[in-house]
């Protein structure tokens, strides 16, 4: 054999070196991450001596190999096992709880001071397009493309001016704050490292891809961290394959305003299969243009999308330089001849967007086609983070879309072992993400966040029901059968609290559907209930309870004060607020229900709007308008017009799915970018939901079937 090899010109692979070692570890470990799990793997090796370091990088097929105990052999046999993935980790605690002592968070490095316009596009399908540094675009090509400019407008636009207009200076300190706060998650503060990694010039190939020694003074401190030795120096000598990828350049006017000595418009290629491992291609910047715009060809212009090129941004870009030009000659001053030759528009609204004209934005689509959303939404959950949700009836269905898509949907009150799913869900487990039943004001959720901490301890403590059976005044649907004994009720009540408090401290975003202003409240201390005394219990005592209808200032008060708390206790949390599409089943203002209605919503929706412009880390997605809209011809609600068509929840569902969690919307989807991602390939926004997530969207709802909602006890109250 070996001489038939010698005779084909191949060398036989030599066996494994099973010698003696300079060894100062004794602990089997286990990688499962993101591509920057490998390198963590090699170093980690490297760095103990230890031959038993293991490295599976959670691809889609490994993850469901994973999920169905396929790796359970190599997780036992490891001592401590280092994840990426936030959810990943969730999951292995709940399949195999006495592994959970050896789970370790890694951060997973994501950083765009360097490269902030590296970026991803995406075809229809939700696949990224391959250009010539594979899966890595420029978005100002990509831009220019789409705007139909050609290959010398488009080059022009690599200056100063135009790096300033799209805020790529502002990347630097936007991506410091993300890798701090990727490290307090993970218990490895990131701070002095950053500071080390700076002082060696650029530490980043692409967004994505850290440099070896980034990587290096993260295996060491998750080594220090779990008390490992490691060994001195050797990390250089590991192989850095990273590097063999692509290699975005700084370029120059960033590199001077970074302080780095040089600046570049050479794009590194990958290095193909088979290469020799010495060999180093390049593109200048020209070339690049010619390639990319070649791939962009052959696709229809609307066909391809970008998360970074559909921002406001990118879409002000070239209106803003044409009035920035049409400026400078209006004062006598040389126009510069290199720049695009853009028409200045001859009025506002000439040169806006589709999007902002009824007709070809709503009128003209069919109903299905609408997407109020927009591109660039400023919130996006990213794989692993964790997403907690309260508010109305109609939030159930948010939650339950991010669960069917495999986001991290955080629970912290389970349901106790032995209870069937319709038992857990009458009982409202895992309805919200704790069990706190609907929330329908700003009011009663401040309050809750308020009662959790103890700054709140309201004087109501229980209704008694006529059956002698106790419920609790703020959360009166969640035991069908209430109460046996208030002391039952204070100790589900503590129980549930304390859930409370770990999902606000444990939360990476906070999903909140306002439903109401109309309340009833305690005239001794302000508690507010989601229900009127005697409904669900308890009795009517107008001496003691009042009717409250909150105006906008109030309801932005209350969001405002929550905000407050929430970011003194986690910092990273952010809040993402919509507006319940579901009419009033009844009104306690003196005027018809279908006013009440529409000055309710209207009151919210104004509410939610101030927070989103104002407030950092909120926004607002309009899933009221995506049902209630003309657009919807009458046909958004069932038979009662109350409960909205399960057509119309899908699609509000995958609006919410493509824009606020696009990972989530491709089969097997993470980035390479980010804690809690598989795969660098996937490391931006994807446009759209392809039809597996859709068709497990579809069926979680139709599985689930009714949604809980406390107001339809109104009617069934009148009926008594």
């Amino acid at each position: 054999m070996l001489e038939r090899l010698a005779r084909l010109g191949r060398k036989p692979k030599p066996p494994p070196y099973d010698g003696p070692r300079l060894r100062v570890g004794e602990t089997p470990l286990l990688f499962l991450g993101n591509c920057q799990a490998r390198g963590l793997g090699r170093l980690a090796a490297a760095l103990t001596g230890h031959p038993e370091v293991a490295v599976h990088e959670l691809l889609p097929e490994v993850r469901r190999e994973l999920d169905a105990g396929g790796l359970d052999a190599a997780l036992e046999h490891a001592g401590l096992v280092f994840l990426h993935d936030v959810d990943v980790r969730d999951a292995l605690r709940q399949r195999r709880p006495d592994l959970a002592g050896k789970l370790r968070m890694v951060p997973g490095i994501a950083y765009g001071g360097f490269h902030p316009d590296c970026d991803y596009v995406f075809g229809s399908d939700g696949a990224p397009v391959s250009g010539p540094l594979q899966h890595y675009q420029s978005s100002i090509v990509f831009h220019a493309w789409q705007q139909g400019l050609d290959r010398a407008a488009t080059r022009a636009l690599f200056r100063e001016e135009v790096y300033e207009l799209l805020g790529f200076h502002e990347q630097t300190a936007a991506g410091a704050d993300y890798l701090r706060a990727v490290g307090r998650a993970c218990e490895l503060p990131l701070e002095p490292l950053l500071e080390r990694w700076s002082r060696r010039g650029a530490w980043m190939y692409t967004v994505n891809h850290p440099r070896l020694f980034v990587l290096e003074d993260i295996a060491r401190a998750l080594l220090a961290r779990e008390g490992l030795a490691a060994l001195p120096g050797l990390g250089d000598c590991v192989w850095d394959e990273l590097m063999s990828g692509a290699v975005w350049p700084v370029y120059p006017e960033l590199a001077a305003r970074l302080g780095l000595e040089h600046g570049s418009l050479a794009f590194k290629l990958p290095r193909a299969p088979g290469a020799p491992l010495d060999q180093v291609l390049a593109l200048g910047l020209e070339d690049f243009i010619d390639l990319s715009f070649a791939v962009y060809d052959a696709y229809p212009r609307d066909a391809l999308r970008s998360g970074k090129a559909a921002s406001e941004r990118y879409r002000g870009l070239l209106p803003a330089l044409a009035a920035r030009r049409a400026a400078t000659v209006a004062v006598g001053a040389p126009a510069e001849p290199a720049e695009p030759a853009v028409p200045a528009p001859r009025h506002p609204y000439e040169a806006l967007p589709d999007e902002r004209y009824w007709r070809r934005a709503v009128a003209g689509l069919d109903p299905s086609q609408v997407d109020p959303v927009g591109p660039g939404f400023p919130l996006r959950i990213a794989p692993g983070e964790r997403v907690a949700s309260a508010g109305s009836c109609f939030a159930q269905h948010l939650s339950r879309a991010l669960e069917a898509a495999g986001m991290g949907y955080l629970v912290t009150e389970e349901a106790p072992p032995g209870l069937s799913p319709a038992e857990a869900a009458a009982r409202h487990y895992r309805i919200y993400s704790a069990r706190y039943g609907n929330v329908y004001t700003a009011r009663q959720l401040r309050q809750l966040f308020e009662r959790a901490f103890g700054r709140f301890t309201p004087l109501e403590e229980a209704w008694a029901r006529d059956d002698g059976r106790w419920v609790d005044p703020f959360r009166p649907q969640i035991e069908p059968e209430g109460f046996e004994s208030l002391e039952a009720l204070r100790a589900a009540r503590d129980e549930h609290l304390a859930a409370v408090r770990r999902m606000f401290e444990q939360l990476d975003v906070l999903v909140f559907t306002l439903g109401l202003t109309e309340a009833w409240a305690d005239r001794r201390d302000g508690a507010v209930f989601p229900l009127a005394p005697g409904v669900a219990g308890g009795r009517h005592d107008p001496a003691r309870h009042v009717f409250r209808n909150a105006r906008v200032a109030e309801v932005v008060d209350d969001l405002r004060s929550l905000l407050r708390g929430l970011r003194e206790l986690n910092p990273r949390a952010r809040l993402l607020l919509t507006v319940s599409p579901v009419p009033l089943v009844a009104t306690a203002e003196p005027r018809h229900v279908l006013v009440s209605t529409a000055a309710s919503k209207a009151v919210l929706r104004a509410a939610a709007q101030e927070i989103a412009d104002d407030e950092p880390g909120c926004a607002y997605f309009p899933s009221y308008e995506l049902v209630t809209g003309p657009q919807q011809r009458g046909a958004a609600f069932e038979a009662d017009l109350r409960s909205v068509r399960p057509a119309v929840v899908e699609q509000v569902m995958r609006l919410f799915l493509k824009h606020c969690a696009p990972q989530a919307a491709m089969p097997g989807a993470a980035a390479g970018a980010a804690p809690g991602t598989a795969s660098a390939a996937a490391a931006a926004p994807s446009p759209a939901a392809p039809a597996a997530p859709g068709e497990a969207l579809q069926a979680e709802l139709r599985e689930l079937g009714r949604i809980i909602c406390d107001e339809e006890a109104l009617d069934a109250a009148s009926a008594r």
